[in-house]
């Protein structure tokens, strides 16, 4: 079994991001807010590598013995 990871998307930030900055917030009150995002970092791949062979198999096959009804027919033992 093969297992692979991926990354689903590369984000390098730039000089720009990371660059102090300055704002001015007004803060009138405070309200608690709880959110959660679901968000995909990487992709797991599982494959399976497969090998073909071909042998001989030797066994003996069990006998099945079934009735068979039909309506208005008298029971047959096949």
């Amino acid at each position: 079994m093969v297992i692979e990871r991926r990354p689903t998307g590369t984000y390098s930030p730039s000089q720009k991001d990371l660059s102090p900055r300055e704002f001015d917030v007004v803060e009138r009150h405070e309200e608690p807010v709880v959110a959660k995002t679901a968000r995909a970092t990487e992709e797991v791949v599982v494959s399976r590598e497969s090998t073909e062979h071909t042998g001989t198999v030797r066994d003996t096959v069990k006998e099945t013995k079934v009735e068979v009804e039909k309506p208005g027919a008298t029971p047959r033992r096949i």
